[in-house]
């Protein structure tokens, strides 16, 4: 009785959580255009940041176990308090200004486990908070798409390659992080239009879904995109059909909107891009080529110098800071163009550099933000792991490491004791989703320091809480 008197005094929670995904996309479309006026970074801040802490705040209200709530924070308030000591020590000039942004930057990140907390608190308090958090992240999918047809239509798409002007972005504003959420909503659209559809006459939903999800990918241009087309479509198809729930329909569906986007690869924006790619590489490798031939005729091969032309035109930032000897042994005394004009190594190495020269107490808990930055330009990595390690040292990444690992180990022996019961088209969806997001904040900085994405990261993490606690099956 007390339980049920609960859920009815809550019946706002459903709505609530429901709202909140909807709102993510309009988030973002508003940020992209307070950033297109230059009229407002810090209120895309401050309305994500009030949600946060609304969302936040909620849940640790409703909670049964504000224990491990209060942990959390007090955890988190030592940790950035250690970072915040560390860089004191070893950066001259560190001070209230360095730490706010360092401060800023940290609550970006504790976004994904606070969210993860607060949906497993909404999903065990309401039977139906899961089903509207569904429908919710399957809506977006059609918002973002709906933005991206009309900024196409009204020519005011800023591409997703603007120099290149190749790829439909829509209106917003981080080229990885739009990658993500367009790979994460996708499976749960298909999903949500396959158990809308029933099982008698022809899949429209389902069908509209799948060719909608493939032509966003296809369009964007990206690469990671463009492997989200079959490892989306491939693993929905592998998970209707190991529960007996594709039928011939479905299976043509989605075998036909793969074949069709393998087939036109080469008409692909995303094949353009690379092929543009492909030919100012060919030309920098010429350039490169013929600078290291002048310096090796003026100084020899001996030591480095023959790259002194080729790495201050290149790599000038690098040499500037560290010296030409350190940059080219960091890259092995490289001219091959690939590995030298590539942004995220150069991105890498030149943190990597900073590394080596704060003491080890930095090495545990990281370097400033604002160190990343040299005569204005930005050297903050482009892989979000890389980043977490150079921000917040082996202690930031073991913890966010085991946080999400913690995930994947219980769906792990979920998986392992009871195949059949855990996996179904449900937490395949979930699945598929949570391994695209995976996939991006490995090969990008688009999820676990962009809340916009690990929103969509946590849903899946608290999804696959809450399935292998059997809270779906009535434990």
């Amino acid at each position: 009785m007390a339980e049920e008197r609960i859920c009815r005094e809550r019946a706002w929670l459903p709505w609530a959580l429901f709202a909140l995904c909807i709102i993510q996309p309009l988030m973002d479309v508003l940020s992209y255009w307070l950033i297109y006026f230059d009229s407002g970074e810090l209120v895309k801040l401050t309305l994500r940041f009030a949600v946060f802490g609304v969302v936040f705040v909620a849940a640790f209200c409703i909670s049964r176990r504000k224990k491990i709530y209060l942990i959390f924070v007090g955890a988190s308030a030592v940790f950035i308090a250690a970072h915040a000591a560390c860089c004191f020590r070893a950066v001259q000039g560190y001070g209230m200004s360095s730490a706010l942004n360092d401060t800023v930057n940290f609550i970006r990140v504790l976004q994904l486990p606070a969210f993860t907390m607060a949906f497993i608190t909404f999903f065990r308090e309401s039977d139906r908070c899961f089903d509207y958090t569904e429908r919710g992240v399957a809506i977006n999918f059609w918002i973002i798409a709906a933005v991206e047809l009309v900024s196409v239509v009204t020519n005011t798409n800023p591409y997703t390659y603007d120099t290149k002007q190749i790829g439909v972005l829509g209106w917003f504003y981080a080229t990885n992080s739009q990658s993500a959420v367009v790979c994460a909503v996708i499976p749960w659209a298909m999903y949500e239009a396959w158990k809308r559809d029933g099982e008698n006459g022809f899949p429209w939903r389902f069908a509209a879904a799948s060719a909608a999800g493939a032509a966003v990918l296809y369009f964007f241009a990206t690469r990671l995109a463009f492997l989200g087309i079959f490892v989306i479509l491939g693993g929905m198809f592998i998970v209707l059909w190991v529960n007996k729930k594709l039928g011939k329909r479905r299976a043509a569906v989605l075998i036909v909107c793969m074949l069709l986007c393998a087939g036109t690869i080469k008409l692909s924006p995303m094949h353009e891009n690379q092929s543009q790619h492909a030919a100012i590489l060919a030309s920098e490798q010429a350039d490169i080529d013929s600078l290291v031939a002048q310096d090796k005729a003026k100084y020899g091969e001996a030591g480095y110098m023959y790259l002194e032309g080729a790495y201050t035109k290149y790599l000038g930032g690098l040499v500037d800071r560290f010296g030409l000897e350190r940059v080219a042994a960091k890259y092995g005394g490289s001219t091959d163009a690939g590995t030298v004009i590539n942004i995220r190594s150069m991105k890498i190495n030149y943190c990597s550099l900073l590394m080596e020269d704060y003491p080890a107490a930095t090495k545990v808990f990281g370097m400033p933000l604002d160190q990343m930055t040299y005569k204005g330009t930005i050297y903050d990595v482009e892989n979000d792991w890389y980043g977490i390690y150079f921000l917040y040292g082996f202690a930031g990444l073991a913890l966010l490491a085991a946080f999400i690992l913690y995930f994947l180990v219980i769906v792990a022996k979920a998986l392992i004791g009871d195949f059949g019961r855990y996996f179904t088209p449900e937490s395949g969806a979930a699945g598929v989703a949570l391994v695209m997001l995976l996939i991006h904040s490995v090969f990008t900085d688009g999820v676990l320091r962009r809340p916009n994405a690990s929103f969509y990261l946590s849903v899946c993490l608290a999804a696959a809480y809450y399935i292998v606690n059997n809270v779906l099956y009535g434990e």
